[in-house]
């Protein structure tokens, strides 16, 4: 009988008519993860997967006794490895899942959907595997979720079905708008009217506990017999709204738990929420102190002299004429068991001094206080509460749609316009909440302006102006600042001193986080008065060292600075910032990862004085900081955005003839940027101009590295001499520049060019030098380079061991220093190793590999040659279509960039198409053509030589030239690709 293992609910395997439990142990944990795959995973990501942090060579060996004790399983028969990968194809029953998809059986697709992926198979002893899993069971969450909903479409009308399917999502989210819309109008359509009353009922007071919201119109439309729908007015939910929370709820119910904390104050700016907070965690924990919890509000009061008159009103206790509250107050708690919150305090001075009193008098009493300032009493415990979270720029729409700050947002917007489309506009959604900074107040404003305007057009006004996030006037609000974001920073504003607001001002100019030490820099501003203001919460100061704003309280404070103070603050930050940046120059270029980390940090600050620094010529700035700002884009995948950037210095400092020899700086540093781009014409424009310039102002500290890229551009071309003269002449200036990293590169570079040209012997040992400098320099991603290069080398001479070890090498370095840029090259490198050796699991695992990471970093060149030698793997399994599909890719890209190498690669490939298509005399005409081609490497030459060799003998004899222009055949190869080359094919074979 055929062995079958259930994924769904606890996991078993079924073989030979016995069914068994599957434990958590290892290799179970380990053949579940194969099953699923159902394709080959490449060892090291299994080692790095269930043994993290573990030696690389230990991990393997893990890796090793777990495959041997999978192998004991009785089960396990259909256990792979191939080198340097595994695999376990087996029936699952998430295969009959994919099945009763792909076919269209939803129904049957939702009986397999029976309990948690994996239930039972975590394991604490490894992060990653626990990540891999919470990654897994989330997908099929959405998956299943998703398949729902669908099916609940088709039971529209059958109203029974319908009931019992809603239910089920309800018990899966019981905040599933979908479901209950769908519950409610079954219910209806039935009559069940109670029914139907008690399901709103229950939905809404799950929202409102959850979330502090109600229903939206779309659900209040459901209903019949006029329940309740009155729709909250932005004032009413800004006072109600809560999203999320969890963590903060969480730290606020276990800080309260301690004995030690009596005295807890919630900080935060104006609108960060604090007042709900509290109100939801009163909620919650008012059964825990046996005589209750009171809620005081403070907002309304002069000075904290007023308290007590306001305690005992809540307290109901009734002073006499002469008689003061306090002590009363103090009498009536001193053995009870009770919690008071106040509410609003950070405007009444001696606060501190009345919450002490109090708790003196009473041994089992708990003070809470929300308040933008801190105490500063005796014993005082601090919550700061920022804004809600939301994800970065490069979240996906589903990760995004999660978030707490965008749920809150959507569904304030559905409030004020129900047919508002969240799905069409996540990504200005998500722009919007994060220039927010996730603070609920400013979220509720900005929603309600969707009755208006578009969120793209939200976005714009608050780039320019608080004034969009102004709720309008609303008698019925709790706290009249809660209209208006501004009027809510501005009572933060007033509440501080002179000097404060001098540097809260100077502050703004720094764009996202800066670091203590550039706050001195930029504004000499002492820590006693950064901290003064992060007591006050305008200001976080986080542990390790670094310093943020509220974007909201940045953009009011700009505001605040007249022209010459705003000028005179972005000069300092500009200075300082390139400055900086200039100083870390060497070892941004060597890509030391503590520095590449902090100007990542920083980068945003970095771009704004850049901005400044051409928008005002100033030259020397300029110069000092391109190098390694245009060597930080390249290494984290921000070329494009880099190219912009530097374009725009290029138009606008002067030019040449103004400042030439910045110019020239610019243009190199440039030049690298559109290399990486692989946009190859514009690379070369680039580097020849700064050469030129160079020479014309005998600045020549930085020609050496000009032709070492104009060099490259030679060996991506193809014009292997050139590349040579053009390396050899930058080793001679070398000598100019300050950068110790130079030399070895152009070594490396003329390594290269003697490679293509067919020297290996000279190739080897101008490599090894460079590898011998670079390590000598603890210069890692050259180091990386280097290594990756002589495993070519070795390959050109059939070394392949040895390859395969300067590969393993270089892959280890990588991890190591998070050089996430090179992993591409080096499985690139590791699939032509593998297929040399015959092992195609591990090609295709590293291709595919390979590929996730260039498209990750944007690299379209080596994304291209990963698709030459995934083609190169279809042909071997005898996949046409898949090979044809690679070789689109490959050609498609080598045409956009007129890109030699990787024509005739694509050449090549379809060639070896042709021979497996039966057409072998079309093959021969084809590789005996490429054979001539000047631009050719030696090794790959050789290589085709020996296909020619393997075709028969009547298909190589006399081989006619190509009947069409190398152009013309590159085009037909790519216009007749999805007609399998038929006529093209016929017309190579009918070659006289």
């Amino acid at each position: 009988m055929a062995t079958v293992l259930t994924l769904l609910g606890r996991p078993q395997v079924e073989h030979e008519g016995v069914t068994a439990a599957l434990h958590a142990e290892r290799r179970c944990q380990l053949l579940v993860l194969l099953a699923l795959r159902r394709s080959w995973v490449p060892r090291a990501e299994l080692a790095e997967l269930f043994w993290p942090g573990h030696r690389r060579e230990l991990a393997a060996a893990n890796l090793r006794k777990a495959l041997h004790h999978a192998r004991a399983l009785p089960w396990a028969a259909a256990l792979e490895t191939q080198g340097g990968a595994v695999r376990m194809t087996v029936d699952t029953d998430m295969l009959g899942l994919d099945r009763a998809v792909r076919e269209g059986r939803i129904a049957d697709a939702l009986e397999h959907c029976r309990g948690e992926l994996l239930d039972g198979m975590d394991d604490g002893a490894s992060q990653a595997w626990t990540d891999w899993l919470d990654s897994e069971r989330a997908l099929h969450a959405r998956r299943v979720h998703e398949l729902t909903r669908a099916r609940l479409a088709q039971l529209e009308g059958r109203t029974e079905p319908c009931i019992a399917l809603a239910r089920r999502m309800l018990d899966a989210d019981p905040l599933d708008e979908d479901a209950v819309v769908a519950l409610l109008g079954a219910q209806s359509e039935l009559g069940q009217w109670e029914a139907q009353r008690e399901a709103y009922r229950s939905y809404e007071l799950r929202l409102e506990e959850e979330l502090g919201i109600e229903p939206s119109q779309r659900v209040r439309k459901q209903l019949r017999d006029g329940l309740p729908a009155a729709p909250a007015s932005i004032a009413g939910a800004a006072g109600a709204a809560f999203f999320g929370r969890a963590k903060e709820l969480a730290e606020l119910a276990a800080l309260l738990a301690r004995d030690a904390c009596r005295l807890l104050t919630v900080t935060g700016p104006g609108g960060a929420g604090k007042s709900t907070l509290m109100k939801h965690i009163l909620r919650r924990l008012q059964g825990q102190f046996a005589d209750g919890a009171l809620w005081i509000a403070l907002d309304d009061l002069q000075a904290a002299g007023q308290v007590p008159a306001r305690i005992a009103a809540e307290l109901q206790l009734a002073p006499g004429p002469q008689q003061e509250p306090l002590p009363l107050i103090c009498a009536h708690l001193a053995n009870r068991q009770m919690l008071l919150v106040f509410d609003n305090g950070e405007h009444l001075q001696g606060l501190a001094d009345l919450a002490q009193r109090l708790l003196d008098s009473a041994a089992r009493l708990k003070i809470c206080v929300t308040s933008r300032v801190r105490l500063g009493a005796q014993g005082e415990w601090l919550l700061p509460l920022a804004g809600l979270d939301v994800p970065g720029p490069q979240a996906s729409a589903q990760e995004l749609l999660a978030s707490d700050g965008v749920r809150m947002f959507v569904a304030s917007a559905l409030a004020a316009r129900p047919e508002f489309d969240a799905q069409a506009q996540t990504e200005v959604i998500g722009a919007l909440v994060r220039a927010t900074d996730g603070l609920p107040l400013a979220i509720l404003l900005a929603a309600d302006w969707v009755r208006h305007l578009s969120v793209a057009e939200i976005v714009q006004e608050l780039e320019t102006s608080l004034d969009v996030l102004d709720g309008g006037a609303d008698e019925g609000e709790e706290r009249p600042e809660h209209r208006s974001m501004r009027a809510t920073v501005e009572r933060s504003w007033q509440m501080l001193t002179t000097r404060e607001q001098r540097l809260l001002a100077a502050l703004s100019t720094f764009v996202g986080g800066f670091t203590r030490r550039a706050a001195l820099q930029v504004t000499s501003a002492p820590l006693p008065l950064l901290a003064a203001l992060a007591d006050k919460s305008l200001l976080q100061l986080h542990p390790e060292g670094r310093c943020s704003l509220h974007a909201l309280i940045r953009q009011f404070a700009a505001e605040t600075l007249d022209v010459g103070a705003a000028r005179d603050a972005a000069r300092r930050h500009a200075h300082w910032f390139l400055g900086w940046l200039a100083q870390a120059g060497s070892a941004t270029e060597a890509g030391e990862q503590k520095v590449l980390d902090a100007v990542a940090a920083d980068l945003e600050n970095c771009r704004a004085a850049w901005r400044w620094a051409v928008a005002n010529a100033e030259v020397d700035l300029i110069a000092g900081a391109a190098w390694p700002l245009s060597r930080f884009l390249s290494i984290r995948g921000l070329a494009k955005a880099g190219s912009a950037l530097f374009q725009e210095a290029i138009e606008h400092v002067g030019g040449e003839f103004a400042a030439p020899a910045c110019a020239a700086v610019l243009h190199g540093a440039a030049a690298e940027l559109e290399f990486r781009l692989d946009r190859l014409d514009r690379a070369e424009l680039q580097v020849r101009q700064a050469i030129r310039l160079a020479r014309a102002t005998r600045r020549f500290d930085k020609l050496a590295r000009y032709m070492y890229r104009l060099g490259h551009c030679h060996l991506q071309r193809g014009r292997y001499s050139l590349a040579r003269r053009a390396f050899q002449s930058g080793v001679g200036w070398a000598r100019n520049d300050a950068d110790p990293l130079v030399a070895p590169q152009l070594l490396s570079g003329q390594a290269s060019a003697e490679r293509a040209l067919g020297r290996y012997p000279q190739a080897t040992q101008l490599m090894l030098e460079a590898l011998s400098q670079r390590r000598r320099l603890g210069d890692a991603i050259g180091t990386v380079a280097c290594l990756s290069n002589l495993s070519l080398f070795y390959q050109d001479q059939g070394d392949w061991e040895t390859s395969e070890k300067q590969l393993e090498e270089a892959l280890a370095l990588c991890i190591r220093h998070g050089l996430v840029g090179m992993r591409a090259y080096l499985l690139n490198n590791l699939v032509l190793v593998a297929l040399r050796t015959g092992d195609l699991g591990a090609a295709q695992a590293h291709a595919q590999g390979g590929l996730d990471f260039a498209r990750q970093t944007g690299d379209k060149s080596i994304e291209a040659g990963l698709h030459f030698n995934l083609g190169q793997i279809a042909l071997r399994r005898a996949d046409l279509d898949a090979a044809r599909t690679h070789l689109r890719a490959v050609l498609e890209h080598a045409n956009a960039e007129a890109r030699a190498p990787l024509q005739l690669e694509g050449i090549a490939l379809f060639g070896s198409i042709l021979a497996a298509q039966g057409k072998p005399r079309a093959a021969a005409v084809v590789w005996t053509h490429l054979t001539r081609q000047a631009e050719l490497v030696r090794a790959d030459r050789e290589e085709i030589e020996q296909w020619l060799g393997g075709l028969p003998a009547d298909a190589t004899t006399e081989v006619p030239p190509l009947p069409m222009p190398f152009e013309s055949l590159v085009r037909r190869i790519v216009a007749e690709i999805d007609s399998r080359h038929i006529r093209l094919a016929s017309d190579l074979d009918r070659a006289p």
